[in-house]
């Protein structure tokens, strides 16, 4: 099966969910916004470490990405 998205353009849009996660609890109160702010960033140390084309310093494998990536995302949620 063809993947839909290949390991540079996940990882592209990583940055960019990032970015947006950062700045968009703008209007938010101050505890959720640092927090909201603290799971994005974490989220972006993640996507930095990432062994993809886009990777700062790829050290995580992207089966361990897929993992941590949920964890923040269900982060999120709540």
């Amino acid at each position: 099966m063809k993947k839909p998205i290949d390991a540079r353009k996940h990882g592209i849009i990583d940055y960019a969910f990032t970015g947006i996660q950062v700045l968009g609890p703008l209007g938010i109160n101050g505890n959720a916004k640092k927090t909201y702010q603290a799971l994005s960033l974490g989220l972006g140390a993640i996507d930095a470490l990432t062994d993809t084309p886009v990777g700062v310093r790829p050290t995580i494998v992207f089966r361990d990405h897929r993992k941590a990536e949920t964890s923040f995302l269900l982060g999120f949620r709540c």
